[in-house]
């Protein structure tokens, strides 16, 4: 009828879902044979074959290994793909994006001549074949033109189902572009070689070359260099290998690695979340802590000639005590403690520059049994308004709300805008802010943000009563922050904490490799343990003014100082942790 608008036709009888679903019926019985196969999971990386250009979307996202076997014919067969090689003998692998130059053919030549008579050679390449004249080399072409998401997957799978076939004893990766396959022989165990003799300006290659030396054995900028003794290289990458095996071995069998606190995102995926932290003490790259109360570079620091993984070794010689060991405090702490008040006089000073976290701290405290005198410092007037709202919306009571200046971030409202408090009388000062990482990502900030303050205020309110009943019992503890996984150091802080710790009397007690410090500035202390700090009378001047990065200050320094002050002053301190709570 003239004048009306035509009815979408059903998503059935849509041309592009109609090629969709007879594709999917005529691969039916192939891609469940392919599905089924023992071999297909090994090597499959979902998440890399989602980022893909040809990955799943939609409803298809939860089913990437179906829509793998649907939807990519080519690849019904990869699992015979490897099967002429013999498993008998010794396997090498390459991975290189131009084997037909001249650099990369002496290369492959040099591994069939020193190989190839009792082994295996496998050449990965991208866009071209190996060159002509180089006999007993198994060769896999993967397309050239392709984007780093998808070469991501492609190589991961490809090295996966030769690695489900053969196991390389050694893997050698010729050039930037093929950087992905260094993590991909990682997840392997393949012990890997690193060759970059290129260059690129691009960004994201950059970042990966930088991100891979935590996946690579060795790395050479000189092809000659690793020519000269390309055998003692391999020898040592495979030795390397071998020890880091024999280490997480001994650290499975012990079984106190936490994945939940290491790992979070790979609580499902506990023996990679186990490689991801071996592979990271022996790099020296995205360092984590395996569980609450324990630092693994503060126990290598007290035993400077292990020849294993810090934490292997620690379970090895019997899980001796020493200051790699903290005392952690958890919700349930406070059972074994005597049902006595509190009679602690504490305060708790909140800087809320970025007032939006109010809600969630102003909840915690409402939540909680033990509740310490509020003193709360703003940067604006509209902050102060906000505040004074927020406060009456969730009825707390504060005995001071201030405006202070936009400088020292968090310490210096505290050390220079609330210096009384110290004086005041009280037994513990708490001190959290309204912290905002700009160079971090929103989810990451966020989660962080969440950890520090469920460790001292959350978990129902239990941990600020816990907190209290703790230092009531234990006077000798002077500090109480949250046990952060992350590995963190001086940085470029150290000339900054020198010169601080210099004018406070620490000498040479902060000489450290590896510490222990509140990372993200909040915590829980008693004024008497922090009085050098205070002694120190900082004035708003002192404060570097805005904007700031993420290290290299005197804020950052004395970030890290805080648990060397309290040493000083003949206190020890204590960590937190609550389950179930991710970093």
């Amino acid at each position: 009828m003239a004048g009306m608008s035509k009815r979408p036709l059903p998503i059935l009888f849509r041309p592009c879902a109609f090629r969709e679903i007879v594709s999917c019926l005529c691969n039916v019985p192939s891609a469940v044979r392919c599905y089924l196969l023992p071999q297909f999971s090994l090597g499959f990386d979902e998440s890399a074959y989602i980022g893909t250009s040809f990955g799943p979307s939609g409803w298809w996202l939860k089913f990437p290994k179906l829509h793998y076997c649907l939807f990519n014919p080519p690849d019904r067969n990869e699992a015979a793909k490897y099967s002429s090689l013999d498993t008998r003998r010794p396997t090498v692998l390459l991975v290189t994006s131009s084997p037909a130059d001249s650099e990369a053919g002496t290369l492959i030549r040099d591994l069939v001549i020193r190989h190839s008579p009792g082994g295996n050679v496998v050449v990965i390449s991208l866009g071209n074949d190996i060159p002509s004249g180089v006999p007993q080399c198994f060769s896999t072409v993967l397309p050239a033109e392709i984007s780093q998401k998808d070469l991501r997957f492609l190589i991961r799978r490809e090295i996966g189902i030769l690695a489900a076939r053969v196991q390389p004893v050694v893997g050698i990766v010729n050039s930037i572009v093929c950087t992905p396959a260094l993590e991909a022989m990682w997840r392997e165990d393949i012990p890997a070689i690193h060759i970059v003799e290129d260059s690129t300006t691009d960004p994201l290659l950059q970042d990966e070359l930088a991100e891979a030396a935590c996946f690579s054995g060795a790395r050479f900028f000189d092809r000659h260099a690793y020519l000269a003794r390309p055998d003692a290289f391999e020898e040592n990458v495979i030795a390397s290998k071998s020890k880091e095996l024999a280490d997480r071995a001994i650290i499975r069998e012990d079984g106190c690695f936490d994945v939940g606190f290491a790992y979070p995102r790979l609580t499902s995926r506990k023996e990679l979340a186990l490689k991801y932290y071996t592979s990271s003490w022996q790099t020296g790259m995205f360092r984590r802590k395996p569980f609450p109360g324990f630092h693994p570079g503060i126990y290598a620091d007290h035993h400077p000639d292990i020849a294993r993984d810090p934490l292997a070794d620690f379970i090895h010689s019997g899980k001796p005590a020493g200051p790699w060991l903290s005392e952690v405090i958890e919700p349930k702490s406070a059972k074994g403690l005597p049902k006595l008040p509190i009679s602690l006089k504490a305060a708790l000073h909140l800087h809320l520059h970025y007032t939006e976290p109010a809600d969630e701290i102003f909840r915690l405290l409402v939540e909680s049994p033990f509740r310490p005198d509020l003193f709360v410092s703003v940067t604006s007037e509209e902050g102060k308004q906000t505040i004074l709202e927020k406060l009456a919306e969730f009825g707390l009571a504060c005995s001071d709300l201030r405006l202070v200046p936009n400088r020292g971030r968090d310490i210096g409202p505290l050390f220079t805008g609330f210096p009384e408090i110290f004086s005041s009388g009280y037994d513990v000062i708490g001190h959290l802010h309204g912290k905002k990482s700009d160079y971090m990502k929103r989810n990451e900030a966020d989660q962080w943000t969440r950890f520090l303050y469920e460790n001292l205020l959350g978990s129902s309110g239990l941990m600020v009563s816990t907190i209290m009943k703790v230092m009531q019992k234990t006077p000798e503890i002077g500090l109480i922050f949250p046990d952060d996984p992350s590995v963190f150091g001086w940085d470029d802080n150290r000339d900054y904490a020198c010169s601080l710790g210099e004018k406070m009397g620490l000498g040479q007690l902060f000489d450290r490799g590896h510490f222990n410090f509140p990372a993200g500035t909040m915590f829980w202390a008693r004024p008497q343990a922090l009085k050098p700090l205070v002694d120190l009378e900082f004035k708003w001047q002192d404060y570097p003014e805005e904007p700031l990065g993420s290290a290299g200050t005197m804020l950052h320094a004395i970030e890290r100082l805080l648990p060397f002050v309290v040493e000083k002053m003949g206190f020890r301190w204590a960590v937190t942790h609550v389950p179930g709570v991710p970093r």
